[in-house]
C-alpha cells in the first residue's frame, strides 16, 4: 500500500475519492434519484389539480416555492451525512487504509455530499417535469392545457422578472440594504449547511434529527427574545419602522446590524468547517 502523508495534498487524488464514492453507492444516487422524480410529480399534480385559480405563471410560482422547501430539508439530510462511510469501526479501518491525507479525504466526503445534494435533486425535477409534459395532455382537458406546459420557461420568466424589479430598484437608488441583504442571505445559507456537517462530524446516530432539534431550539429562542423586543418597542411607539426599531433594540441601524451579520456568520462559517475537519481526523482513531 502507496503511503501518503497527511501533509500532501493532490486534487486527483480527492478526484479519485469521490468517483470511488459515487462508484460504490450508484443505487443511493439512483433510488433517491427516482424517489425525488416520485415527490416532484406529486408536487406538480397537486398544484394543478388544487382549487385556486392559477394561471401559468402562477402554477410555476406555486410548484418552484414547494420544489425550494423540498432542496432545503433534502440538503440539510445530506450534508448531515457527509461521514455516513464511518459508522463502524470496520468502514473506520477501510476509510484510513486508502491512500490519501486526511485532508483530501475530508473533502473527497465533501463534494460526494454535495454531489449527492444537486445531482439527484436536478435530474429527478427534470425527470418529472419531462414525465409531467408528455403525460398531461392525455389526462388534461382542453382548456386546461396551459398546465401541461415544461415548468423550466415559467422557473426562468419568474427569474427574469425579479431580476428585472430589483433592477428597477436599484436604479432608484432606494437604499443600500438590498445588496446586503442577499449577500446575507446567501452567507446565512452556507453557514446554516456547515451546521449540519459539524453536526454529521460530532454525532454518530441520528446526526440530522439532533442537530435540526438543536437548530430548532436556538430558531425558536431567538425569536422568542426578538419578539418580545419589537412588541416592547411596538407598545412604547406610535410608528414603527425597521430602522428605528434596530435603531432602539441593537443601536444600529439595519445595513450595520447586516453586515456585523455578513462577518459574524463568515467567519462562524470557517470555524464550523475547520472543527469539522478535527472532528473528523479524531473519527478515525480505531
Amino acid at each position: 500500500m502507496m503511503k501518503i502523508s497527511n501533509n500532501s495534498f493532490c486534487f486527483r487524488r480527492i478526484g479519485l475519492l469521490v468517483k470511488r464514492d459515487v462508484m460504490e453507492h450508484w443505487r443511493t444516487f439512483l433510488n433517491i434519484t427516482l424517489i425525488l422524480t416520485l415527490l416532484f410529480l406529486v408536487i406538480m399534480y397537486s398544484s394543478t389539480w388544487s382549487l385556486f385559480d392559477k394561471d401559468y405563471l402562477g402554477y410555476c410560482i406555486i410548484v418552484q416555492g414547494f420544489c425550494t422547501k423540498v432542496f432545503s430539508f433534502y440538503s440539510i439530510f445530506v450534508l448531515s451525512g457527509i461521514l455516513a462511510n464511518m459508522q463502524t469501526q470496520g468502514d473506520r479501518i477501510n476509510f484510513l487504509m486508502l491512500p490519501a491525507s486526511n485532508m483530501e479525504k475530508f473533502l473527497g466526503r465533501l463534494f460526494y455530499v454535495l454531489l449527492l445534494v444537486f445531482v439527484p435533486f436536478v435530474t429527478g425535477f427534470l425527470l418529472a417535469d419531462l414525465i409531467h409534459l408528455l403525460i398531461s395532455p392525455f389526462m388534461r382537458s382542453a382548456a386546461e392545457t396551459v398546465f401541461s406546459s415544461s415548468l423550466i420557461p415559467g422557473f426562468w420568466e419568474i427569474k427574469t422578472k425579479v431580476l428585472l424589479e430589483s433592477q428597477k430598484v436599484l436604479n432608484q437608488h432606494v437604499n443600500f440594504s438590498i445588496w446586503v441583504l442577499a449577500v446575507f442571505s446567501c452567507v446565512y445559507a452556507v453557514w446554516e449547511s456547515s451546521i449540519y456537517i459539524l453536526g454529521g462530524c460530532y454525532w454518530r446516530k441520528h446526526p440530522f434529527l439532533k442537530t435540526f432539534a438543536l437548530m430548532m431550539i436556538v430558531g425558536l429562542w431567538a425569536t422568542v427574545v426578538m419578539g418580545f423586543s419589537f412588541f416592547n418597542f411596538l407598545r412604547a411607539s406610535d410608528t414603527v419602522t425597521t430602522q428605528t426599531w434596530f435603531d432602539s433594540a441593537f443601536g444600529i441601524g439595519y445595513e450595520t446590524f447586516l453586515l456585523i451579520g455578513i462577518g459574524v456568520f463568515s467567519v462562524w462559517t470557517i470555524l464550523n468547517w475547520y472543527w469539522s475537519y478535527r472532528l473528523f481526523r479524531r473519527s478515525q482513531i480505531v
